[in-house]
């Protein structure tokens, strides 16, 4: 297996790192999949998931998004939207010029999730298939009301130190910036309204272009009991997008030595939930599940969002 190290030009964000694996045994109509990662998750945590899709057949492109690279502490404090999404820009490009013509699919966890739904909608480019783990769609409880205070009334620059894991996260805090830039992201994702039946004109209506995923493959893992993602919102979106998406529950174990919202590998999901998302996704691969009838417990809930 092969891999390499690319740092292209980002304009304001400087250097990107980018890690390419080509597959054990390339084949022909080759399926390369790009993974996200989340909010301060150090990038090498993605490594089980890197490990699985190598082992799967395909290539594995991943990229540590601005802020979350060595050198970024000041970037960190002023990082964007548009900073992550010409991230995955310059991680397309790369990525079609290392396997031109190969199709490009994505798994994104948390920030990625709604990082790869956005950057699909607003560049009118599908991935061939998406598969996101806890994705941020929107932010449980009190936690978006008080970060939209933040976001207007303090400095961008200030840090919240981070209660994750030492061994998962990439920095000791997270700055307001960055968690604005999230809130920007989850504010600009498609919503129902924004269906064909439901607009009149314009964007994805009758007169215009449909939604970029539209019908397109997607899996998503919702983490019973999640103390920070809404389930209202993952229903949202599953509203917007019920033709080709698939929604599946991950039941973890009562007593955890990690949030629950970190389920990214072994150590922090458990053996066993490991197992179930791997498995699952390897059925929904070939063709299981792929017309979105799964339906997880998470309809029975509705904790609200933002």
């Amino acid at each position: 297996m092969k891999s390499a190290r690319e740092n292209p030009r980002n304009g304001r964000s400087g250097s990107r790192e980018l890690s390419l694996h080509d597959p054990p045994e390339p084949g022909p109509g080759s399926e390369v999949f790009l993974l996200l990662h989340g909010l301060n998750l150090a990038p090498a945590r993605m490594g089980a998931w890197r490990d699985y899709f190598l082992g799967e057949g395909f290539a594995v492109a991943s990229i540590a998004l601005a802020g979350h690279r060595a050198g970024d502490s000041r970037l960190w404090r002023r990082v964007s939207a548009a900073d992550w999404l010409a991230d995955v820009d310059g991680a397309r490009d790369a990525v079609q010029e290392r396997w031109p013509g190969a199709a490009v699919s994505v798994f994104g966890y948390s920030l990625g999730a709604v990082l790869a739904a956005v950057w699909s909608e607003e560049r009118g480019i599908p991935w061939r298939r998406a598969v996101y783990l806890a994705p941020a769609f929107g932010v449980k409880g009190l936690g978006a009301p008080l970060l939209r205070m933040g976001r207007t009334l303090l400095p961008k620059s200030l840090l919240l130190p981070s209660f994750a894991p030492r061994a998962y996260r990439f920095r000791w805090a997270t700055s307001m910036a960055a968690f604005g830039a999230l809130l920007d992201l989850i504010e600009r994702l498609p919503r129902p309204e924004d269906t064909p039946e439901a607009r009149t004109g314009g964007g994805s209506g009758p007169d215009g272009p449909p939604a970029a995923m539209e019908g397109a493959p997607q899996l998503i893992f919702h983490v019973e009991g999640d103390q920070l993602i809404s389930t209202q919102a993952l229903l949202q979106y599953r509203r917007r997008f019920g033709a080709g998406l698939s929604f599946h529950p991950v039941y973890l174990p009562g007593w955890r030595r990690y949030p629950r919202h970190l389920a990214i590998d072994p150590e922090s999901a458990g053996d066993g939930p490991w197992r179930e998302m791997t498995g699952r996704v390897s059925r929904w691969l070939k063709g299981e599940g792929a017309a979105g009838s799964g339906v997880g417990g998470a309809d029975a809930t509705g904790d609200g969002g933002p």
